[in-house]
């Protein structure tokens, strides 16, 4: 009887942290890349409500586990796009085509560029835009409806699909902030949420620490509840092995 309840705790215990993993998800998110592997990474532009004139933006990578190969930077949705790939740990590019608009109210394949991986564990690429405009009446400004989204392949297999691109921290960008807002999911004020700007020094942070609070108190009761589901079975267990053993 004692073996049969012990085995009992033993599949609660491993119930309780299969149920912990699914409602707390692992905060890593890295691509569990491997030195030699090649890393293809193409952004995506949609949603835009206006069709885009110009736009000045980067990828930046860990340039001591990323090298970056040149000849795979490609643009097809556009044309005349100025870029630089000769920095080490960025690559900033740039177009302004004021006489030919594009239209990204579908999704469109803005950049793709492949890295090769220098060592095991490598982080992913960051994506930044510092200006993206309309223009309207002869006046340029910011776009502030869109979506971008980001894939991932590794040694040509596809590995991650419509992700937010993973954004610079605000302190590498006080030179490179322009008047377009990025934000953490990627998407503009058109998804209606209440989500975080990530900008440089020439921008306020808007930050929604409601959300973010109300999210941990979340965590902690559901964390609170399945601990005491588990302090009362090891309870019923224990008062059920003394009544045997009298």
């Amino acid at each position: 009887m004692k073996k049969t309840a012990k085995s009992v705790l033993a599949v609660l215990f491993a119930a309780v942290i299969v149920i912990l993993g699914v409602i707390c998800p692992s905060a890593d998110d890295s691509l569990d890349l491997k030195k030699g592997d090649e890393l293809t990474y193409s952004v995506y532009l949609a949603d835009c409500e206006k069709p885009v004139v110009d736009m000045v933006g980067f990828v930046f990578y860990d340039a001591e586990a990323l090298e970056s190969e040149p000849d795979t930077l490609e643009f097809p949705s556009l044309i005349g796009v100025n870029r630089n790939t000769d920095l080490e740990g960025e690559i900033p590019f740039n177009f302004s085509v004021l006489a030919n608009p594009v239209d990204f109210t579908e999704k469109k394949l803005l950049l793709t560029v492949k890295f090769r991986v220098r060592k095991n564990g490598a982080p992913a690429p960051e994506f930044f835009v510092s200006d993206m405009d309309y223009i309207e009446n002869g006046k340029t400004s910011p776009i502030t409806e869109y979506s971008f989204t980001c894939d991932y392949a590794v040694n040509g297999k596809t590995v991650r699909e419509n992700a937010a691109p993973v954004l610079p921290d605000e302190s590498k960008l006080g030179e490179y902030q322009g008047a377009f807002i990025n934000y953490s999911d990627g998407k503009g004020k058109q998804s209606g949420a209440k989500h975080e700007a990530v900008t440089g020094a020439t921008q306020p942070i808007q930050t929604h620490s409601e959300d973010s609070q109300s999210n941990m108190t979340t965590l902690i009761i559901i964390v609170a509840v399945v601990m005491i589901l588990l302090i009362a079975i090891i309870a019923v267990l224990r008062r059920h092995f003394s009544a045997e053993e009298e």
